[in-house]
């Protein structure tokens, strides 16, 4: 089923008809909650963010706070791709360090790795590569709540972005 914008209120009956088509009793959406619409029937949460901010100009930043303000205010993007994964990567190893053994550090390194995500995809300069940056964000989503769906895990993904970090700081 194709990806659908809603911008007007949805009937319960109505997203049981569309979780039906899809997962049985399962729809994954995503919410802008400014502009107060969704998409729904994606198969990853990654392609719904994309269609919103490809096609209603949706803003992650209206969905959560920011921690890093001084990076959200223009500071990130002065990074490129690879150094804002590596940052990325370092919440990554701070959550491995911390899982299991110091829950607020584990739970802010996530919160920090996801908000980082977030800049990143509000970059414009990587408009052609919002999928492979959603995507990459829903498998740590996905990591972080045990792999289940994608069986991800943080170590894997600490791999993934460790050639980043050795990038940005080869300069390349």
């Amino acid at each position: 089923m194709a990806i659908r914008t809603i911008k007007e209120p949805i009937s319960k009956e109505k997203l049981k008809e569309i979780a039906k088509e899809e997962f049985g009793n399962v729809v994954k959406a995503v919410v802008d909650v400014e502009q107060e619409i969704m998409a729904i029937g994606g198969e990853l949460h990654a392609d719904e963010e994309v269609l919103l901010m490809e096609t209603e100009n949706s803003k992650r930043k209206n969905m959560r706070n920011f921690l890093h303000k001084e990076l959200a205010s223009g500071g990130w993007s002065k990074f490129s791709l690879a150094e804002q994964f590596g940052n990325i990567s370092s919440e990554v190893s701070r959550a491995i360090r911390w899982r299991g053994k110091d829950k607020k550090l584990y739970e802010g390194a996530i919160e920090r790795a996801l908000e980082l995500f977030d800049l990143t995809l509000e970059d414009n300069r990587w408009r052609g590569r919002l999928r492979e940056i959603a995507r990459v964000r829903e498998v740590f989503c996905d990591a972080v709540s045990g792999g289940q769906e994608y069986k991800s895990s943080l170590e894997d993904l600490e791999l993934y972005f460790f050639q980043f970090a050795v990038a940005a700081r080869m300069k390349i």
